[in-house]
């Protein structure tokens, strides 16, 4: 029989293979969406909405056959989960485990969520990095406003502090000629 040390320690090791798992599941999921959206935004760039329509389709059934292969492995993950789950949920090792059962929800939530928006307009989906590039712009503009505002408001305090000393200069000029005009009236 195993201590219950050498069963914690076992229980740890499963949860950190399950977390290297679903780490590296949900890499392969970005890595497809990536190339999924690069794919359809470079060969958008040279045809018509139609043309891209008829040449999306047969790409839309690869990822739509994916999509099912990840949602499968995500449930037999989840099943497998909801297994180790059955551990009482007051030890840490527990606690984990639903903590990462929940991320697998999640990750299987926003997965659901791509399929819905690649399904009912890949049109959509081809304007993302069009947006982006246009807020990258943005950015860059507000930047170069910003630097510009920040240069303006250096040269008016630069203008400022010679005012000052102007006037500054001014008015000791002013106060040495009335003590001169003083001295010179109490001398005659």
């Amino acid at each position: 029989m195993e201590s219950g040390t050498e069963q914690s320690e076992k229980a740890k090791k499963e949860v950190l293979t399950r977390r290297k798992l679903i780490t590296e599941f949900a890499s392969l999921l970005a890595l497809l969406a990536a190339t999924a959206t690069i794919t359809f935004s470079v060969s958008s760039l040279f045809k018509s909405p139609k043309e891209i329509k008829s040449s999306i389709t047969p790409e839309i059934a690869v990822l739509q056959r994916n999509l099912e292969q990840s949602q499968k492995a995500i449930e037999d993950m989840q099943k497998r989960l909801d297994a180790i789950v059955k551990i009482d949920q007051k030890t840490t090792t527990g606690q984990q485990v639903a903590a990462i059962g929940a991320e697998i929800k999640a990750t299987s939530s926003r997965l659901e969520t791509l399929e819905r928006g690649l399904l009912d307009s890949p049109e959509k989906a081809l304007s993302v990095p069009l947006l982006r590039n246009d807020l990258q712009n943005l950015k860059l503009s507000y930047k170069q406003d910003i630097d510009n505002l920040a240069k303006s408001m250096d040269r008016v305090y630069d203008q400022n502090k010679w005012f000052i000393g102007l006037m500054f200069t001014m008015a000791v000029g002013l106060i040495g000629l009335a003590i001169s005009s003083f001295v010179q009236s109490r001398r005659n």
